[in-house]
């Protein structure tokens, strides 16, 4: 982090559950760094908006690919984009769920 009068800098790191690059096979997250800039206001430090960068909870990425897994599954007749899309969303709802197994306490029966 850099900071100079009113103005600054940093790189932070983002963890990414895209759709890996060709040298990526096993789904493991993939982190990126991101410059922001930043500048002191009236009102205190603002942050410039990343591009391209959105956080949703758990719970609601594996509803939404759940749904859009379905709705693919249900043409009868998918194009090579749409199989590719099928393949990419059970990799990322294995990682999701896998993860999320991994954070569960054990419980005693």
């Amino acid at each position: 982090m850099q900071i100079k009068g009113k103005h600054g800098s940093a790189f932070i790191q983002i963890e990414s559950l895209g759709a890996p690059n060709a040298k990526q096979t096993d789904s493991q997250p993939v982190w990126k760094e991101q410059p922001v800039t930043f500048e002191k206001t009236k009102e205190g430090w603002v942050m410039t908006r990343l591009q391209d960068v959105a956080y949703v909870k758990r719970e609601v990425a594996l509803q939404g690919l759940s749904k859009r897994l379905s709705e693919l599954a249900q043409n009868t007749d998918p194009t090579a984009q749409q199989k590719a899309e099928q393949k990419e969303i059970i990799r990322l709802l294995n990682w999701l769920v896998n993860d999320d197994s991994r954070r569960a306490p054990a419980q005693n029966n």
